[in-house]
């Protein structure tokens, strides 16, 4: 038996007992594994752990925490596993390694296998741009080492834009594969040469190591998937499954009890299915507390309720044992491996141009569906016997060259399937995120930024509730402009620069900490500009104290865009967004850019997320919507010069005295050609030494406000 509930082989009668008899301690027993009985309750503890994984993969607002279900499924484990051992060890002495081994194999791979190749196949024919990350992900989940194979290629569970694996998933049944493999030798040691007691205590020892290991390696702020995916850090609920195995043995519990135990334990185990609803409501997985005690909380919460479900005094195991929850229960392995692959290539608003409202009861009808033929055809004739017997049947009707041929031919299949994997190619037609992916790791570190020339970005700003849109186009910003953030702002770098002159410094999967780093280390460079484009969110949600850390960096910068997000798939959205809007209501020198809003046509976006050439362009377009805003809200009232000139005027940016002029407050019009160069020679002005004549413009305005000023003669006698 596992967490999947791989023991049983027929939906077993039982009734529920009267009020106030006594139930009976002797349980179904399995009629493959004598050593332990069946629990229905345990069905009903899979059906909601795998529910809540489904609703959390589905991006239901009201379930954010539905990963912790993955927790359970491990606490399962480790109790069924090791109360499966420990029965072997009374009965006859010793582990058999080789049958639990084989057991294991047995009812876990034939399905495992299936959706494997399933996802080959549609790799291969619909996804050829992501033929060599099938390739690696399906290898590595043939072996059950695809967790690590996350972590060393450095895939983010928590940062994914394009379609996402669609083998993920396997990382935890990974997991749960690696402690079926060595948790079986670690105790058939530990019970020969120590006592159970110091087994125990050597269990606890490496759940505390684990937990420890895993508050050491996150870091609050970055991307904890190495914590996330590791078996080392998340072998904790695991252990205490194994150490719940010792004290709380799984029919050997007496139904004749105190009058008072069944009430205590219901209240017990009621107290901890609703504690552990409201963490799955109330937890998401980016908050740093998880990784400090609260997958720990998580895992006793589940042993909890696991140990009430399985008492034959309780009437929670009864109520959790309800033919529906049996149903779901039984099917949950199926159900968790198909429902990945479903959500992953049917996402709404970016795979299908429906509603979450009807593609995700749609997700879960075809995952149920998919599950239940796998239980029936493919799960349950291997774990019967069956397919074993037919196959035997059929080769003793045949001749021994027959028998030859069918042998070669089936090893011929298998290596086949490896093979076919193995071979995909190792690179694939580069997909949008691949070149952004390249993007970014080429991007230029602080420190090597060209330095800021004469020429530099100077903005222009506009008066007046129209302006041309080649005026606009035109314009650059005062004092430069910085642009740093994530894989968005990284697909816009082009549309950036032609707009903005700006320089970006993006790349992908950048968390929120990491953004501000980087900018702190461009204040301590002395190389922030006036200007400064920040998307925060992409990755992770933002916080009151994201952004005093923000705000910390970039003190005294004048001008601030925060950019605001489009994550359709993630949770936190529309926390990202308000806390955005709030944090400019009390910012001065910041002002929120709508991405979001201006991104709502699904042609702007490749992915529903990234934006495509079009809609690269509207990106550029609402960051200097923004930016000309909050320089027009901080120019001093009342100085305004027009100006109309002829090609004279070709560059004002090129010279200090005009960034100077306008940095300083000199609202200006600029008009047909622009006089750009603007008079560069000196003139004299009220008796003092010649200024440079956009002072002498200022000053003017100052005194006598808003001017025409007309540059004439140069192109003819006038």
């Amino acid at each position: 038996m596992d967490a999947w509930g791989h023991i049983h082989y027929h939906r077993p009668a039982r009734r529920a007992p009267a009020h106030g008899s006594l139930r009976s301690s002797r349980q179904p027993a399995s009629p493959y594994s004598p050593e332990l009985p069946y629990a229905p309750g345990l069905d009903g503890v899979r059906a909601i752990a795998v529910a809540a994984v489904l609703f959390y993969h589905a991006r239901v607002s009201w379930l954010p925490g539905g990963f912790l279900g993955v927790d359970v499924f491990f606490v399962l484990s480790g109790y069924l596993i090791t109360s499966l051992l420990l029965a072997q060890y009374r009965r006859i002495g010793h582990i058999d390694l080789g049958r639990f081994w084989l057991g294991r194999a047995r009812r876990l791979l034939p399905a495992a296998i299936l959706v494997i190749a399933v996802c080959v196949v549609i790799g291969m024919v619909f996804l050829r741009s992501d033929l060599g990350k099938v390739r690696s992900d399906a290898l590595a989940s043939l072996f059950y080492v695809n967790n690590w194979h996350q972590i060393l290629a450095s895939h983010s569970y928590f940062a994914a834009f394009s379609r996402p694996s669609l083998l993920q998933h396997y990382w935890s049944l990974s997991v749960e594969e690696q402690f079926y493999l060595v948790w079986p030798l670690v105790l058939a040691g530990g019970l020969a040469i120590s006592r159970r007691a110091w087994v125990v205590w050597g269990t606890l020892v490496a759940a505390a190591v684990s937990i420890t290991l895993m508050a050491l390696l996150y870091h609050t702020g970055t991307d904890p998937s190495r914590v996330y995916y590791g078996t080392d850090t998340r072998a904790a609920p695991l252990m205490i499954g194994a150490i719940m195995a010792f004290g709380w043995p799984l029919g050997r519990m007496r139904a004749r009890v105190g009058r008072a135990a069944p009430a205590l334990l219901d209240g017990v185990g009621i107290g901890a299915l609703i504690a552990l609803v409201l963490v799955m409501h109330s937890w998401r997985d980016f908050d740093p507390f998880l990784y400090h005690g609260g997958f720990l909380i998580v895992a006793l919460l589940a042993a909890t309720l696991v140990a009430v479900a399985v008492h034959p005094a309780s009437t929670v195991g009864v109520v959790l044992g309800a033919r529906a929850l049996r149903w779901i229960g039984q099917r949950s392995y199926g159900i968790y491996l198909w429902h990945w692959p479903v959500m992953a290539l049917t996402r709404p608003g970016i795979d299908l141009t429906w509603s979450s409202w009807i593609v995700v009861p749609m997700q879960i009808a075809i995952t149920l569906v998919l599950a239940a033929l796998s239980f029936r055809y493919v799960e349950m004739p291997v774990r019967r016997g069956q397919a074993w017997r037919a196959l035997r049947a059929w080769l003793d009707r045949i001749r021994p060259r027959q028998r030859l041929t069918a042998g070669i031919a089936i090893a011929a299949a298998g290596s086949g399937l490896i093979a076919t994997v193995a071979l995909l190619p190792a690179t694939s037609p580069r997909s949008p995120l691949a070149s952004l992916a390249s993007a970014s790791a080429a991007a230029t570190p602080v420190g090597h930024e060209p330095p800021n020339r004469q020429g530099a970005p100077v903005a222009l700003t506009r008066r007046g509730p129209r302006v041309s849109s080649a005026a606009v186009h035109s314009s650059r910003i005062v004092g430069g402009v910085l642009a740093v953030g994530s894989s968005v702002m990284l697909a816009s770098e082009p549309a950036l620069q032609r707009r903005l002159h700006a320089r970006v410094d993006a790349v992908v999967g950048r968390f929120n900490a990491a953004i501000i780093d980087r900018l702190r280390l461009y204040r301590d460079a002395g190389t922030l500009p006036r200007n400064v484009i920040v998307q925060l969110g992409d990755n992770d949600p933002v916080f009151s104290s994201t952004i005093v850390r923000l705000r910390a960096a970039l003190r005294g910068v004048p001008h601030v865009v925060l950019v605001n997000i489009r994550e359709p798939q993630e949770s936190w959205e529309g926390e990202v967004n308000a806390a955005l809007v709030r944090a400019a209501r009390s910012w001065p020198q910041a002002i929120v850019a709508d991405w979001r809003s201006a991104s709502a046509d699904p042609a702007l976006l490749w992915d529903g997320v990234h934006p495509n050439p079009a809609g690269q362009a509207v990106y550029a377009s609402v960051v200097a919507q923004a930016l000309h805003a909050l320089a027009a809200r901080s120019a001093p009232k009342g100085l305004e010069a027009t100006i109309v000139g002829d090609s004279v005027a070709e560059t004002i940016e090129e010279f200090p005295q005009a960034e100077q002029a306008l940095s300083t407050g000199l609202d200006l019009n600029l008009e047909l050609q622009i006089c750009r160069r603007l008079i560069i020679t000196s003139c004299t002005y009220q008796g003092n030494t010649p200024p440079p004549a956009l002072q002498a413009i200022k000053s003017l305005a100052r005194s006598l406000g808003p001017l025409l000023v007309m540059d004439v003669g140069y192109d003819d006698d006038s």
